[in-house]
């Protein structure tokens, strides 16, 4: 599918440069390119495994051997690296560690691997120094280790990359705080291709509760290993994830590990669990669910009856937007949904202004948080609320989104990163439903600059402090994000809430931005929130640098 799309776009842009501006002006073309092909050639496959590899492939000669690494400018390090095995592959491992380094096997093992360094033309110049795993522990408790020890696992036939040892000084030397230095990996076939790059994220808690992301290639700061007793530094992490900050845990952007190819098709580690870290207070607290609508009383009802019969947490009211509804039908069930004492009904007059009537609604909210729902979604997971809130009531947290469908099953919201042409945009968008995501990304919970206020819960202090939607110059695109952005320049993280799944029909009341008028205000308001918030230059934690080169290789 994807060699197709990029057949059809490579033809597009043969085209008369007077054809294509008639084919822009035409509504329905433009609505089924923003359907179907704005988004094609993108993180859908990307998961692929073929098209993942040839695509890796292909960047490792065109971009990562023209990379320069950063110079070492006397920067000093001791490398640690723990065998986890011995076997007939450790040569290469061995091979592969920079001179000086400090190699930690089992008690057992130091002779064959003394023997083997002597008698190998590649390994006897390099002063690697051999430890046992209570050497180790020794030199930890005597305070040994000086300032820049690191120390890193690796089984047999796995190996560092040329310039990892570089990259990790000048992490180290960026960012003094950092306990704990992540790099991103690969792994090397049998016939020595590399295959499967892992690119990671920035550190996100999370995530990681859900994935153990990071639990390969990672370097530790050796002083963690004070105090504790040394079993495997796989457990190190756990073991002091509550004492870091997000400062002191550092990601390279960098494929540092090459690590065996063990034959197991899906090698991205995941745990059955969301990954949700926080359990609701004690009271429930007040939620205000707020929605906007215009006639259409099916796509209404539909949407609240799922709401009152499908959400278990019970605390909460409906705000409706009434946004100048004229059919009869719409304005008898205004009135019988005010029979219900959780409901509101509130009118909102003039021009479809996203921002002015949500604000406006806010003004009559009486919740701690706020719940922003479009009138086009069902509610399909009992638990949405609460887990959603869940979220929210941590002191870190600023917005909270959830997992959206389509009807046809595939995902239409799972995150909003800032792409490789700097545009707010839906990770995974058209991904199957069931479909895990890239590194299990859709099944976990996960922070973003942004997520969409289709469905999108905050606290209520917070919304207001920060000034609310953007009335003024994001009156219908983009107010999302703007929040968000603005929530996250708080120092506040936006959530991923995988396990709220709703469905949405996507502007079934406003329509789509598929006529000229809406896409020249479309093309504004992109242009105002690029501008304000500096999107070609703001990194995107969410979506590796890496990944976003090898996404615009496949375009």
């Amino acid at each position: 599918m994807h060699k197709g799309i990029s057949l059809l776009r490579r033809i597009v842009r043969l085209m008369p440069l007077s054809l294509r501006q008639r084919l822009k002006r035409s509504d329905s073309l433009l609505g089924w390119y923003r359907r179907h092909l704005q988004h094609a050639t993108d993180i859908r496959f990307f998961t692929d495994s073929d098209f993942r590899n040839h695509t890796y492939q292909q960047w490792v000669r065109q971009i990562e051997k023209s990379r320069v690494p950063p110079p070492s400018n006397g920067r000093m390090i001791e490398l640690y690296v723990w065998l986890r095995n011995v076997d007939y592959r450790v040569e290469s491992t061995l091979t592969s560690l920079p001179e000086g380094c400090h190699v930690i096997v089992e008690e057992q093992s130091l002779l064959s691997i003394r023997l083997l360094i002597e008698r190998s033309s590649n390994l006897r110049n390099k002063g690697l120094r051999l430890l046992s795993h209570k050497q180790l522990q020794a030199i930890v408790d005597s305070n040994t280790p000086k300032s820049g020890a690191w120390l890193c696992t690796l089984s047999s036939g796995a190996r560092l990359g040329n310039f990892t040892a570089l990259y990790l000084a000048d992490a180290a030397h960026i960012n003094s705080a950092a306990k704990v230095i992540y790099f991103d990996h690969d792994e090397v076939a049998v016939d020595g291709q590399r295959i499967n790059p892992v690119l990671k994220p920035g550190w996100d808690l999370d995530f990681y509760l859900g994935t153990e992301y990071i639990r390969e290639a990672v370097f530790f700061d050796l002083s963690l290993l004070k105090n504790s007793e040394i079993i495997s530094p796989e457990n190190l992490l756990l073991s002091f994830k509550p004492k870091f900050r997000d400062e002191r845990i550092q990601h390279v952007e960098y494929i540092g590990f090459h690590l065996v190819d063990d034959g197991v098709i899906d090698n991205e580690s995941h745990v059955d669990n969301y990954g949700i870290c926080q359990s609701m207070p004690d009271t429930q607290p007040l939620v205000s669910i707020i929605i906007p609508t215009r006639d259409e009383a099916e796509v209404l009802r539909r949407c609240l009856d799922s709401v009152f019969a499908h959400t278990s947490y019970t605390n909460y009211e409906v705000i409706v937007i009434n946004h100048d509804s004229v059919k009869a039908e719409s304005l008898q069930y205004f009135t019988l949904l005010q029979q219900d004492a959780r409901v509101h009904v509130i009118d909102y007059h003039g021009e479809f202004n996203y921002s002015a009537m949500n604000n406006r609604a806010v003004e009559h909210a009486s919740g701690d948080y706020l719940l922003f729902l479009n009138n086009d979604t069902e509610v399909l997971s009992p638990g949405w609320l609460t887990d959603m809130l869940s979220l929210a009531c941590r002191s870190e947290t600023g917005c909270v989104g959830a997992k959206l469908f389509y009807p046809d099953g595939r995902i239409q919201h799972a995150g909003v990163v800032i792409d490789q042409n700097a545009v707010a945009s839906h990770w995974h968008k058209l991904m199957p439903g069931d479909h895990k995501g890239y590194m299990h990304s859709l099944i976990h919970n996960r922070r973003f600059h942004a997520v969409t206020a289709a469905c999108m819960m905050v606290k209520t202090s917070l919304f207001n402090e920060v000034g609310g939607f953007d009335e003024a110059s994001l009156a219908v695109a983009f107010n999302d994000v703007d929040l968000c952005l603005k929530v996250e320049a708080l120092e506040k993280i936006n959530v991923y809430c995988a396990s709220a799944h709703l469905i949405h029909h996507e502007s079934l009341s406003r329509g789509e931005d598929n006529n000229r008028l809406k896409a020249q205000r479309f093309a504004s308001e992109k242009r105002v929130i690029r501008e304000r918030w500096a999107l070609s230059e703001r990194p995107d934690r969410a979506i590796n640098k890496q990944l976003s080169e090898m996404l615009k290789l496949a375009h």
